[in-house]
């Protein structure tokens, strides 16, 4: 592996990162106060909300006008999308018109209003499992670019059968495969284990105190909470967090200022990993190297 392509690598993270984090910056206003800050350009959109709004109007109870137009809208689900499938136009406005009369239809049930909906709670929960996944990728591309740089770092008691070996055909898929399977059990540890294999293992020199620790447990904890367990407290997170006014089952709070701080410190240490694999592995120096860097801590 060449240098240029690990820097591309790098990038296409850093690029990815601060695309989250605006996709969600943008869709938190959109949806803050839902429909009315729909942007009007999204004529779609518009036109399906008009027509609701027409629906809502012919009928004195506007509860009932969604239960009797969403059971209709959800039984003909397939049929209004496929009839308007040659027309994109035509196809969004559907799809935004079927989950609309569902989204108040359960409003109903739950005898909740629209105002009750905390779409920001979703985004932001959609947003800390990107971050993750992002720089869990981060570390398998360190990893793995280190392994195809320098091979003799997988040098390990690890067997494989004789069938996998004369599978391969070439030295190239047999390292390759390899690789793969290295950076594959990495990626069943805890982030702080996973980070310990570049300070430990490979002897790089990454600063990681106790608050980017504090930081990572946090994120690695909700984040599996938001994937197994609905987003709800549990009380390992009570424990972490000791909050007075949280219980068991009730929704982990999120804020904008929480997610900057998690994005922030997963980009200094992709960063600071970054950095010195390109001094280890490439022979690059600092000044080659702090150019492509947008969150650094002072070097």
């Amino acid at each position: 592996m060449k240098w240029e392509d690990y820097r591309g690598i790098y990038l296409d993270y850093e690029m990815t990162v601060t695309q989250t984090r605006l996709s969600s910056v943008i869709s938190q206003q959109v949806l803050e106060d839902f429909p009315k800050n729909i942007p009007k350009e999204i004529e779609p959109f518009a036109r399906g909300f008009r027509r609701l709004k027409e629906i809502a109007e012919t009928l004195m109870d506007y509860k009932k006008a969604m239960e009797s137009q969403s059971t209709n809208s959800i039984s003909k689900r397939n049929e209004s999308i496929s009839d308007k499938s040659n027309n994109t136009d035509e196809l969004d406005e559907a799809r935004f018109i079927d989950e609309f009369f569902t989204l108040f239809t359960l409003i109903a049930k739950r005898g909740i209003k629209l105002t009750d909906i905390d779409f920001r709670r979703i985004q932001l929960a959609q947003e800390l499992v990107m971050h993750y996944s992002n720089f869990e990728g981060i570390l398998s591309d360190n990893l793995r670019t280190a392994c195809c740089v320098c091979p003799d770092i997988m040098k390990k008691t690890k067997t494989l059968q004789w069938e996998e070996v004369l599978s391969c055909g070439s030295w190239n898929r047999l390292l390759d495969m390899l690789v793969e399977k290295f950076v594959r059990d990495m990626g069943w540890t805890t982030l702080q284990k996973r980070l310990n294999i570049f300070t430990d293992f490979l002897n790089l020199d990454v600063h990681f105190d106790e608050e980017d620790a504090g930081v990572i447990k946090e994120v690695e904890l909700t984040r599996n909470l938001i994937v197994h367990n609905g987003g709800k407290v549990n009380r390992e997170y009570l424990r972490l967090k000791k909050a007075k006014n949280l219980k068991v089952g009730d929704y982990i709070p999120l804020d904008n200022d929480f997610l900057k701080l998690a994005s922030i410190t997963f980009q200094m240490l992709a960063s600071e990993i970054y950095t010195e694999i390109s001094k280890k592995y490439f022979g690059k120096n600092e000044d080659e190297i702090l150019e492509e860097i947008w969150n650094r801590r002072d070097l």
